[in-house]
């Protein structure tokens, strides 16, 4: 998980390489994560049962 002064830095950065004010330079970012991390479905459990 990226904290928010990662973003913050990235977004600073990216104003200051390409001279735009702009939020994140107005560049695209795409952020993805891990999926290995995510919780497997187990589609038999009831909402009780999860929390």
């Amino acid at each position: 998980m990226a904290h928010k002064k990662d973003l913050v830095a990235l977004g600073r950065t990216l104003r200051d390489l390409r001279s735009n004010q702009r939020q994140m330079s107005g560049a695209m970012i795409l952020l993805s994560g891990d999926f290995s991390q995510t919780l497997p479905v187990n589609l038999r459990l009831t909402v009780y049962e999860i929390n």
